[in-house]
């Protein structure tokens, strides 16, 4: 998780020192490990650093290639390292030396704006060419990382972090609102004149001109191909592997563990794989504390204790309250208000973690419930396919009626027609709209950085779920067998529970007078 800011003058001029002065306090808490810094006629851009991966400790941007006159400098985290040093040849140049930087750049020196369709992992960068005078930008598929930018007829100004272009004396950006949960929108911001670039997108941007462009998209049609247990098989192990490579870091880890079944898979996979590296993981609950409780009925905790128990994670239950309300007001509400979280990461900085696993992607992917499914298969006319995942629940006449009234319900509320579970999921991940989240989440609260990873967000399980057969996904059969292999015997495959974390902090998330408040209390704070 490191932090940038970049000013490029379109006409002519150069960005002086001056302008990054009142940046360097909110760099400096951004990335503690070291600051880099780069000047040209018309482009410069401050850097802060901190490392999170083995390869980034030996790192230091902004990254220059004199023969191409590039400049890249970015916060990100590549997951298909092997796969790139084969295709641009660099084995024989020493792959401890390869930091994810120096992959991009060599990537981007190669391929151009065609790279950015080749990395895999979490990033956003932004890349100075020199020769063209030409600034590009671009953000990973799905929204992981953060870009934001301000651009006129006259200067382009760009970051990884909403405040540093909102303290940028270069620009006027006062506040124009605040985002609540739910009123997600594409570019918006809190601040007039700042907007956030797409994820899956890239923005270049010269003396003339401007273009963004739309660079991967999810797939659109599920596969015909290939039988249950092999889709098994293929899912596990990009599941097992999504896991390991978020694990790739140098810093402490944690991980969300709400009793859902995607953060216990997720804790589960982790643990066994930090265990053998003689780790230890620690689990955070936004739930209040069950001690001295007797848990019963839908409550979470019991999930959350099965899971924690089973796996040998130690879990901290974290909850704001009264105290911490002075705290929350002296915050820079920049998006949206995730209390739940503030106080898992207050935890987590105490015990020294450096990064945090969650869950988020799952339901729209990997553990899809299949609603929707059933009734697509009915419309393509696949009965037989239909009948065979219909026959496996328990209740299949309910099941069948379940998906109508569900269906119906779905087209009244809905402003737009989704004509299928497929085109549903398609959209999900296209507007990507769990972003919204990792928005909040990254750069939000005071103290030692955090950087957050979302295996269930692996773009090559993310494409091969998105191609499971639908018959396959309307049954939830694709995933259970390693599910039910990680998690313990009398788990639950679905069930309804209570969202503690949400009720004890309900007072926090409704009161809107109370943020409106925050926002005039704090103004460009």
């Amino acid at each position: 998780m490191s932090a940038f800011c970049a000013i490029f003058f379109r006409q002519g001029g150069s960005p002086s020192a001056e302008l990054f002065e009142p940046l360097q306090p909110q760099l400096e808490a951004l990335g503690p490990d070291a600051k880099g810094s780069f000047e040209s006629d018309g482009y410069a851009i401050r850097y802060a650093h901190y490392a999170t991966t083995p390869e980034a400790e030996q790192e230091l941007m902004p990254l220059t290639d004199d023969s191409s006159g590039l400049v890249l400098a970015g916060n990100l985290r590549l997951d298909n390292r092997e796969r790139l040093i084969g295709q641009l040849a660099l084995r024989d140049n020493g792959e401890a030396l390869l930091t994810d930087g120096k992959l991009a750049l060599e990537a981007y020196r190669r391929w151009g704006k065609d790279a950015f369709a080749r990395l895999y992992g979490d990033f956003s960068l932004v890349i100075w060419d020199s020769r063209a005078q030409e600034v590009i930008c671009a953000r990973d598929c799905f929204g992981v990382r953060q870009l934001y930018f301000s651009l006129t007829e006259e200067v382009l100004a760009v970051s990884s972090d909403l405040r540093l272009l909102r303290d940028l004396p270069l620009l006027d950006t006062p506040r124009t609102g605040v985002l609540m949960r739910g009123s997600y929108k594409w570019t918006h911001t809190p601040f007039r004149g700042i907007q956030k670039l797409p994820q899956a997108h890239w923005l270049a941007v010269d003396p003339s001109r401007d273009e963004t462009r739309r660079y991967w998209e999810p797939v659109r049609n599920p596969s015909r191909c290939g039988t249950l247990e092999e889709w098994q098989e293929h899912l596990e192990a990009l599941t097992v592997t999504a896991v390991e490579r978020r694990l790739r870091t140098s810093r402490k880890v944690g991980v969300h563990l709400s009793g859902g079944l995607d953060s216990s898979l997720v804790a589960a996979l982790a643990q066994r794989t930090l265990r053998q590296k003689g780790e230890t993981l620690h689990a955070f609950s936004a739930c209040p504390s069950p001690a001295g409780q007797v848990l019963k009925g839908d409550d979470e905790r019991i999930l959350i204790e099965k899971v924690a128990r089973d796996n040998n994670i130690p879990c901290h239950y974290c909850s704001i309250g009264p105290e911490n309300l002075e705290t929350l007001r002296s915050l820079a509400v920049t998006t949206l208000v995730e209390f739940d979280e503030f106080a898992i990461h207050a935890r987590a900085r105490e015990l020294g973690v450096g990064v945090l696993l969650s869950g988020i992607g799952g339901d729209e992917g990997l553990t899809y419930n299949g609603r929707g499914a059933l009734l697509e298969l009915l419309r393509n006319g696949e009965l037989r396919a239909a009948w065979s995942s219909l026959k496996i629940r328990k209740d299949p006449i309910g099941s069948f009626r379940r998906e109508v009234m569900l269906r119906r319900q779905r087209l009244q509320r809905s402003k737009y027609h989704l004509e299928n579970c497929s085109q549903q999921r398609y959209i999900q991940f296209m507007q990507c709209w769990f972003s919204f989240r990792t928005e909040c989440w990254d750069h939000q609260f005071p103290g030692q950085p955090i950087e957050y990873r979302h295996p269930l967000l692996d773009r090559e399980l993310v494409e091969a779920v998105l191609r499971v057969p639908l018959a396959w996904v309307a049954g939830e059969l694709v995933w259970s067998r390693f599910v039910r292999a990680l998690l313990p015997d009398d788990y639950p495959s679905r069930r309804l529970k209570r969202d503690l974390a949400r009720s004890a902090n309900l007072d926090f998330n409704r009161d809107q007078l109370w943020l409106k408040g925050i926002v005039s209390a704090s103004g460009r704070n």
